[in-house]
């Protein structure tokens, strides 16, 4: 799961270098703008100036854009051991929320998939498991005895003074049956004492993966509802921003309004396009983190969601 969501943090890196390309080009058309208003006499070099200032900033954020995307590519390069100076391009050109897990499923239900899927779940279960069969081994060893069994077959041979003329065939079988109190019973004591503390243990850290699991279950599943909320208030931010530009850009062709007053409205679609940028990588990164805590893997690519 570590190299998807490094994947999406350079993917949103990537995404956010194009963001500061278009609002640099944005800037730039600002900048135009003012300088002929001010070489007509319609606006003053004070605004020219801030229009400029704007696009250093904005140079620098792109150039801060570019430094993020070596960052990143550097770390997916370092999980996957290829070759450091190696650089990967997202397959994906435009950064889309993708669906693991369906948001409607009940909160419940999906912990239970998890309590029943999570692999170190089963590991922790086989290993009380073996804990208390060895717990109760302990407890009747004192009572239960050890038995062996032996067996041997032969001749036998005989007779008067010295001769062995009369044989025959002769088979023992020899059977011991013990019990084991090991210092007096003192001994198996101590043993049990520790099988059930052993399986005290298990018990416990059995119950604290559980209640992480749900935990982990019910953390990813509210994160999903809060950025495809977030991703929702940003969508419409850029809608309202772009709307506000365009009325804008049309009061300035109109002389109705000075070039500066678009800049407003470019430092909030600026705002709105990375906002959305990265609720929609965070909400990607939740859904990858529910799909762990369920203990599920994807059964097919995943397919873009609506916004």
């Amino acid at each position: 799961m570590r190299v998807a969501l490094v994947y999406l943090d350079l993917l949103e890196a990537h995404a956010l270098h194009t963001n500061a390309i278009q609002s640099q080009k944005d800037v730039q058309a600002l900048v135009k703008l003012t300088t002929l208003f001010a070489e007509q006499g319609a606006g003053s070099q004070v605004e020219v100036d801030r229009a400029k200032t704007e696009l250093s900033q904005h140079r620098l954020a792109l150039l801060d854009a570019a430094r993020l995307i070596h960052v990143r590519n550097a770390q997916l390069v370092q999980l996957l051991h290829l070759e450091a100076t190696q650089q990967l391009t997202p397959r994906e050109e435009v950064l889309h929320p993708i669906v693991l897990v369906e948001e409607d499923h009940d909160v419940h239900h999906l912990i239970d998939e998890g309590l029943a899927r999570r692999p170190e779940l089963l590991r922790q279960q086989s290993a009380l498991d073996a804990a208390v069969l060895r717990t109760c081994q302990e407890s009747w060893r004192p009572w239960l005895p050890n038995v062996q069994v032996g067996g041997s077959a032969g001749t036998f041979g005989g007779g008067p003074s010295g001769s062995f003329n009369q044989q025959a065939g002769r088979a023992d079988l020899d059977v011991l049956a013990f019990w084991e109190w090991r210092n007096m019973g003192i001994g198996n004591q101590a043993v049990l004492w520790q099988r059930d503390s052993q399986l005290r243990q298990l018990e416990t850290g059995l119950a604290m993966l559980r209640d992480q699991v749900a935990a982990e279950v019910v953390t990813a599943s509210q994160e999903i509802l809060n950025y495809r909320g977030q991703m929702k208030a940003a969508q419409e931010s850029l809608t309202t921003a772009k709307s506000s530009y365009q009325r804008n850009y049309q009061r300035v062709r109109q002389a109705e309004g000075l070039p500066i007053e678009l800049l407003q409205a470019i430092q909030a679609r600026i705002q709105a396009r990375n906002s959305y940028t990265r609720s929609v990588t965070q909400y990607n990164k939740a859904q990858f983190r529910l799909l762990r805590a369920i203990g599920k893997i994807p059964e097919r690519a995943a397919e873009p969601a609506t916004p």
